[in-house]
């Protein structure tokens, strides 16, 4: 996995930085500013975008996770939410990768649990 990070400068736009009308702009002001801080709700904090994305990954990764392998009909998305309720009836799964097999019409599924 490859993650190129851009952080802010002063020169501006960047990729984190995110465009916001500015709704009362005072005179001589932009309509519009770089705003940088981004409200991650579940810290209840703002920051830069890269540390939101960087979190949410380190959040589900760092720790060992149940990761399963299985074989089923080719009807699941990339973004599936799984629940294996005879086996881990509190746990959800999300989909890690996927292989399809056309001939078979089958799709196998690598998932791991999702924190």
């Amino acid at each position: 996995m490859n993650l190129k990070v851009c952080s802010q400068t002063d020169k501006g736009m960047s990729y984190s930085s995110v465009l916001q009308h500015n709704v009362n702009p005072v005179f001589g002001a932009s309509e519009y500013v770089y705003n940088s801080a981004m409200l991650n709700k579940a810290l209840n904090t703002s920051q830069l975008q890269e540390y939101n994305i960087i979190q949410s990954y380190v959040n589900q990764y760092s720790t060992p996770a149940k990761k399963l392998n299985i074989t089923l009909a080719n009807i699941f998305k990339p973004y599936s939410l799984l629940t294996i309720d005879s086996i881990f009836p509190t746990e959800k799964f999300i989909v890690d990768g996927m292989s399809i097999d056309v001939k078979n019409d089958t799709n196998l599924l690598n998932i791991v649990s999702k924190k």
